[in-house]
């Protein structure tokens, strides 16, 4: 029956073999392009994938180079600070700061230097850094602390705060700039109308203390009043 079908309609056979062709082409050319797409995105798969273990790499290489550049860069700024190089000392600190930017003891170091160079509020600044960046408890918040009291003392031109952070810069291996903090406080000293000579002959036994390294003589000194002086008038 269905040859004789066929036979009636050759028309209708011969379109729809022509359909059924056109089908089988336009289905092998979508599967060749569906496969051609297939493989471009899985080979900018790989790629992206390649990019990103490179990525991770090069990460790693930069961690690795920190890790190594900033500690060098530190010991650097305290040579160049300790030998009175202190600008240069700040040069170094700002490119341990690129590095790493929550890096809390090159804040530390930079505001004790800023303070060495009188710029009280500059200091204070960085102390504040270091204390919001800062986790737990250490000595070198102390330290911090006490460098903060300092400043607002040094801002008010106190003498003898000059005399305890020369010796908070001695403690810390700062020598030229401890010295020459020193030096602005006994000009200091020297400048203003001190009635009592006990009090003038206590702030030169300091100068001389700092200056031999005896820090333990220094903090009796600065903590100690000095002795009535009858003379004195009030």
């Amino acid at each position: 029956m269905a040859k004789k079908f066929v036979k009636r309609n050759k028309g209708l056979s011969i379109a729809t073999g022509t359909g059924i062709a056109v089908l089988s082409v336009v289905l092998a050319v979508a599967f060749k392009v569906n496969y051609a797409a297939r493989l471009r995105a899985e080979e900018a798969q790989q790629k992206a994938q390649q990019n990103y273990e490179r990525y991770l790499k090069e990460q790693q290489e930069r961690e690795n180079a920190i890790e190594h550049a900033v500690p060098a860069l530190s010991r650097s700024a305290r040579q160049l600070a300790g030998d009175g190089n202190v600008d240069e000392a700040l040069s170094q600190i700002a490119v341990m700061l690129l590095y790493d930017p929550k890096n809390t003891d090159a804040r530390l170091l930079k505001g004790q230097l800023l303070m060495a160079q009188e710029r009280w509020g500059e200091g204070r600044e960085k102390l504040d850094e270091y204390f919001k960046l800062k986790s737990g408890v250490s000595l070198a918040d102390l330290y911090a602390e006490q460098l903060y009291d300092l400043s607002k003392r040094g801002e008010a031109a106190e003498p003898s705060a000059w005399f305890e952070l020369a010796k908070l810069l001695q403690d810390q291996r700062l020598t030229t700039p401890a010295n020459q903090i020193l030096q602005k406080a006994q000009q200091a000293e020297n400048s203003a109308t001190c009635s009592c000579p006990c009090t003038t002959n206590k702030f030169r036994r300091i100068g001389r203390a700092l200056m031999l390294g005896s820090l333990r003589e220094c903090s009796t000194l600065i903590s100690t009043p000095p002795p009535f002086d009858r003379r004195q008038r009030i």
